[in-house]
């Protein structure tokens, strides 16, 4: 049940988050940086590895509980979330594909921009939000509430996953990425479980009580997952920081 459920999740995100991309610019970094501990576990640990921030994403999802819906049913349902979640509908867009039928609603919050999706499969109804912004690491966590506050007025188990892109001077050494992705997971509390090192970027994974939710890895359970890669045309060093693994290409 565990694997099946894993399987389905990393499904989703693969569908719901091919929107992130990498791209904008920052700087700095330094061998120790205190951490604001008012900030919750993902952004705190993003700060002990001393990127500079570019963006935070959230992507949430969970299985609708009502019955089979029309096409105008999802729309209205669709309006109602945005509305709870307090954007502005910018555009909507619906298509019906065989014995599927999908309901895209876009919008904007200040600095904030939304992806609203409803996606009626034979079986099960999926609401998927997604989220990016540039307004700052302290704001992701309020944005997270809401945003699980929203999903749980609809779905039973929401599953949230949350990103921070940034960005280090450089390219980064073996022995300086390894210290820095260690200090990001040491960063919320967590030990590192496993480390990929390959040519071109470098990923930790780790597991750490201060978030909740976890999924199983093989036989391990991890909820965070750090990376570095080098960009060649900006020259620059992309930093991400995922709870509980990355939903981007890196």
């Amino acid at each position: 049940m565990a694997q099946k459920r894993n399987l389905l999740y990393l499904m989703l995100i693969s569908l719901l988050c091919c929107f992130l991309v990498v791209g904008v610019a920052g700087c700095g970094i330094s061998d120790e940086v205190s951490a604001d501990q008012s900030l919750g576990p993902l952004e705190t640990a993003f700060a002990a590895g001393g990127g500079e921030f570019a963006k935070w994403y959230l992507a949430g999802w969970g299985n609708l509980s009502q019955a089979e819906l029309t096409i105008d049913e999802l729309a209205v349902l669709g309006k109602e979330v945005c509305k709870g979640l307090g954007i502005e509908i910018t555009g909507n867009t619906s298509q019906q594909t065989g014995n599927s039928t999908t309901i895209l609603y876009t919008g904007i919050k200040g600095a904030n921009q939304y992806e609203v999706l409803l996606q009626q499969l034979p079986t099960e109804t999926y609401l998927i939000v997604n989220i990016d912004s540039s307004s700052g690491e302290g704001e992701m966590g309020k944005e997270e509430n809401l945003l699980r506050e929203v999903l749980l007025t609809y779905t039973a188990e929401p599953d949230i996953s949350a990103m921070i892109k940034g960005y280090l001077p450089g390219k980064y050494t073996e022995r300086k990425g390894k210290k820095i992705l260690t200090k990001m997971i040491e960063g919320a509390s967590g030990i590192v479980v496993e480390r990929t090192i390959e040519s071109g970027y470098m990923s930790f994974t780790g597991f750490t009580e201060r978030v909740e939710k976890s999924v199983l890895v093989g036989v391990q359970k991890v909820n965070l997952q750090c990376a570095l890669s080098y960009d060649e045309i900006q020259g620059k060093t992309l930093v991400l920081l995922a709870t509980p693994l990355i939903f981007a290409e890196y």
